[in-house]
């Protein structure tokens, strides 16, 4: 999605993560963009250039496109949730992080089923937020914490290995931030693609586990089986989630599902902890069971008729 272009300007010198990916991000969303990098105030403050003021400036101003964090009267967070402080980075995110995922998502396979506002705050918890925390040195570790070792394969210390000796050396350095700018938008695009699959089949998982719910009268008297009749990746996640909204928590005992790889069918027991839980009975010789395992939390059979009458069996 191009929104056009503006002038996007940064700090000149050494650059670091927050900025390189928070400059990446608005690429991506003004892609004729040119960038300039610079400390002067005249340029900064420029009103005629239509810019974005990213990581420079010291203001924050989102009226007025200016995105610095360096001053002393800026204590921001993502949300409330967060307490670690903005870099500009996040601060580039939590104003134009949403565009950025409606234009990843529009068209793909998953555009109807994500939820934006989830996926913006996964994202920002999942990535953004260990960039932000970098920025303004908040540590990772506690002093209780002894590090096994230390690691320097990181995309910050690779982002900082790409600055030249000579930050100074605008030139250079302009040829180097590109580069970083570019690694770093790589980089970020894996992760975001992972989430957005990961977004995409939880919700329809979530579908699959809904009907389940509002179809287990056909299954079971109790209505505590859930019976679903295709491939859900997150069938305990998305059972657990929906009990806790309808105010159903511990109603369901077990859930039948296929396995795709055999062609079998699964019974496995639900529970919100391992007291709670109803053991499959110990029917080993019982028509079209073949595995029960030893911990009665789960058994393969050969049909969805088998696995739901063993079900019953367990529940008497």
């Amino acid at each position: 999605m191009s929104l056009g272009s503006k002038t996007i300007i940064t700090h000149s010198g050494k650059f670091h993560t927050d900025e390189v990916l928070a400059v990446g991000m608005l690429m991506y969303l003004y892609p004729l963009s040119n960038v300039i990098r610079t400390r002067d105030t005249d340029i900064i403050n420029d009103e005629s250039l239509d810019s974005i003021v990213v990581d420079v400036g010291r203001i924050y101003d989102p009226d007025k496109h200016m995105f610095d964090h360096h001053q002393d009267t800026f204590n921001d967070t993502f949300d409330c949730d967060s307490s670690i402080p903005l870099s500009s980075c996040g601060l580039i995110y939590r104003h134009f992080g949403k565009k950025l995922l409606d234009s990843f998502v529009r068209g793909g396979r998953y555009a109807t089923v994500i939820d934006i506002d989830s996926l913006y705050k996964t994202i920002y918890y999942k990535f953004i937020i260990a960039i932000d925390a970098n920025d303004n040195g908040v540590s990772q570790y506690n002093d209780r914490v002894k590090k096994a070792y230390n690691s320097n394969i990181s995309l910050v210390e690779t982002i900082c290995k790409l600055n030249n000796m000579n930050h100074s050396d605008d030139v250079l350095q302009m040829k180097s931030f590109k580069k970083a700018v570019q690694l770093a938008w790589d980089v970020f695009k894996i992760y975001l693609k992972d989430a957005i699959e990961a977004s995409g089949i939880y919700e329809k998982d979530l579908m699959i586990i809904r009907k389940a719910f509002d179809t287990r009268h056909e299954y079971s008297h109790n209505r505590n089986i859930l019976v679903i009749h295709e491939e859900c990746h997150n069938r305990m996640k998305c059972i657990l989630e929906i009990e806790k909204e309808r105010g159903m928590k511990g109603v369901m005992k077990f859930i039948v599902y296929p396995d795709i790889e055999t062609g079998d069918w699964k019974l496995r027991a639900i529970s919100w902890g391992f007291k709670n839980r109803v053991d499959i009975g110990d029917f080993p010789n019982l028509d079209g069971v073949k595995f029960i395992h030893k911990n009665k939390f789960i058994a393969r059979v050969e049909s969805k008729y088998d696995a739901i009458r063993l079900a019953k069996m367990s529940l008497i």
